[in-house]
């Protein structure tokens, strides 16, 4: 149950420090009479504040009386914040990027040493400006006491934002209020990621080639019943880029009319089922965000990795598992999905359902080729380049798209070539040496730490020439800190260096183990002289050897089928 008054000790005090701001004082053995005690709590609409916030204006008085301070100001309410154990606002403040014994140690400071701060604040000015301002011009109130707090000039460098105190001054009940719409409304976005939203698409590569298989989602997208499509392929052809880039063209506007103004939302799955500890909870969110896409006509859903829809949700002792939930909406076409899975995961699960493999139209995802891959890397070549501050020449990519389709055999491309530039430019960026400038700047930032707590001690013993000259000298650190920072926002801009053939075979080298000699020689060399070297080791199968060199040398000359193996040879004769 929650009170409605602040505790006699606390209004007792308080009524003191007002007397004295009226240049009443009262004395401490002075009883108060009963009718002044009970009269100002009428005055305030206590309701308003949550326990944690009374505990915090009670302690705000009394630190204020213990001071003898005529007045109660900001730095009384932040140290009564501090001083609730287990609050929302302690544990808050103990998280945040400051050192929570320092910051108490600065109030105590304060506190020895108001007649530095000429402004002061009314108590009851603050109480009755949040008494009748709502709930969220309450928060901006209390967030503005932080600001004008006196140590907030220590509170900067420790990067203290006083936004974070909203929410603090609000009722139990307002506030269980509030966290109830906030779930009934997002439970969707709880659980779910909009491809086609400013935010996602400045962090999307752009996807090139794979129209082919995205006007083919387009048309069963279009169709009036079996309209779910689910791309299957090998891990790393793109599976997911590709409803990425779908997501792209109807952000674009690039898409037919009934595809205008879609929005299509990932399904994080992991996280639906995370925390679901009693028996059909995860049932009802599930059923929950299936009727809120359903009540959107505009939404559809992508799930990645859609066999692990299969059995989700049945180890916390459910009945039904997440796909027979979705059956029965996706039978009757309430809402449209998009599905994405390995070929061998789809002859596991999926095809095992045929329920389930009916709701859905397979489109099938190829590796790409070698040109596709060189098309696709040149395109996300200024995103890579960006991120690493490396140059992607022409020749890594080349090297890249080669190497990864010779040496890489368990992946696929495009993924396998894009690791190998990716992995190529971190392995430039954390070699070069770490510049000068970091060491100067912390060097920096821990002497001016040491000058401002010079700077306090000197005013607490009121010794303000030694204080301004400290100030001055912090002053020129910051200038220099500031002169450091921008240089590094200059360098920045600038490349680090270039991915070169070499570069790529290390990290193939790094990846296979085969030796780097043999990758950067070229072809042309390596299979001049293969007869007569092979010639060395068998003796008397000229016509064999021969066999052998033409097969080899057809398959790296590009005249033999890709996809079929370089050769098949069967060996017989006596032992």
């Amino acid at each position: 149950m929650q009170s409605n008054k602040f505790s006699k000790e606390a209004l007792e005090n308080f009524l003191r420090i007002h007397k004295k701001i009226e240049g009443k004082d009262i004395p401490k053995e002075k009883a108060l009479k009963k009718s002044e005690v009970a009269a100002k709590p009428r005055d305030l609409d206590i309701k308003k504040f949550s326990e944690e916030s009374k505990k915090a204006i009670e302690a705000a008085v009394n630190i204020a009386y213990k001071f003898k301070h005529k007045y109660i100001g900001t730095e009384h309410l932040l140290y009564g914040i501090m001083n609730i154990k287990n609050s929302r606002a302690e544990r808050m403040l103990r998280n945040s990027k400051i050192n929570f014994n320092q910051l108490q140690h600065q109030l105590g400071t304060v506190f020895k040493s108001t007649s530095k701060f000429p402004s002061l604040t009314d108590i009851f000015k603050i109480m009755n400006q949040m008494q009748t301002e709502s709930g969220e011009q309450m928060n901006d109130q209390m967030a503005g006491m932080m600001e004008q707090t006196p140590p907030r000039e220590q509170m900067g460098p420790m990067e203290i934002d006083p936004s974070e105190i909203h929410g603090i001054g609000q009722s139990e009940e307002r506030e269980t209020i509030q966290s109830t719409q906030q779930k009934q409304k997002s439970m969707l976005e709880m659980f779910t990621t909009n491809l086609t939203s400013k935010d996602s698409q400045n962090r999307i590569d752009p996807v090139i080639g794979r129209e082919d298989e995205i006007q083919r989602i387009v048309n069963i997208l279009g169709r009036r019943a079996k309209n779910n499509p689910v791309l299957i392929g090998e891990a790393g052809v793109g599976k997911t880029a590709i409803v990425e880039g779908l997501a792209k063209l109807i952000y674009e506007g690039k898409v037919p009319d009934y595809l205008q103004g879609k929005k299509i939302l990932t399904l994080d799955l992991p996280l639906l089922i995370a925390g679901t500890v009693y028996r059909g909870e995860f049932e009802g969110r599930l059923k929950q965000i299936i009727e809120d896409v359903a009540k959107d006509p505009d939404v559809i859903l992508f799930i990645d990795e859609l066999h692990t829809m299969i059995g989700a949700g049945t180890a916390g002792g459910g009945t039904m598992d997440a796909a027979n939930i979705m059956k029965p909406a996706l039978a009757r076409g309430e809402f449209q999905v998009i599905g994405a899975t390995t070929i061998e995961e789809h002859r596991k699960h999926i095809e095992k359902d045929s329920a389930l493999e009916r709701r859905f139209q397979p489109v099938l995802v190829e590796e790409t080729t070698i040109e596709e891959t060189k098309k696709i890397l040149g395109g996300v070549r200024e995103n890579y380049e960006n991120f690493h501050r490396i140059k992607i020449t022409d020749e890594a990519i080349d090297s890249a798209v080669k190497f990864s389709e010779r040496y890489i055999q368990d992946r696929f491309l495009p993924d396998k070539a894009l690791d190998l530039i990716d992995e190529a430019a971190s392995h430039i960026k954390v070699s070069l040496p770490t510049p000068k400038d970091f060491k100067k700047i912390k060097k920096l930032q821990e002497d001016l730490s040491k000058i401002i707590n010079d700077k306090q001690k000197a005013v607490v013993k009121q010794d303000f020439n030694k204080a301004f000259t400290i100030r001055e000298t912090e002053r020129a650190i910051n200038k220099k800190i500031n002169e450091l920072v921008k240089q590094q926002k200059k360098r920045k801009k600038e490349m680090l260096g270039q991915i070169t053939k070499k570069d790529i075979a290390k990290v193939v080298t790094n990846m296979t183990k085969i030796p780097l000699v043999e990758l950067v020689q070229e072809d042309r060399r390596h299979f001049i002289n293969l007869e007569k070297r092979l010639g060395k080791f068998v003796i008397g199968q000229d016509r064999v050897i021969k066999e052998i060199a033409s097969a080899i040398k057809r398959s790296r000359a590009g005249i033999s089928d890709p996809k079929r193996p370089t050769g098949s040879f069967i060996f017989l004769g006596p032992t």
